[in-house]
């Protein structure tokens, strides 16, 4: 269940990024000077202990 509910909030980030690419392509056509901040970077060694938990399942 919680593997599900995590991969319904990633569906749901990755679709509402989408909508705002979409406005923010829009914005820039009616003339606006607006520019998206970058992103805060993800960095490996966060994902580190996913990453061997699950090479611990495959492997």
């Amino acid at each position: 269940p919680i593997a599900r509910a995590i991969g319904q909030l990633l569906d749901h980030l990755q679709a509402v990024d989408g909508r705002l690419e979409g406005m923010c392509d829009a914005l820039g056509r009616l003339g606006s000077d607006y520019c998206a901040k970058d992103l805060p970077e993800l960095r490996d060694e966060v994902f580190d202990c996913v990453k061997d938990r699950h090479e611990d399942k495959v492997g």
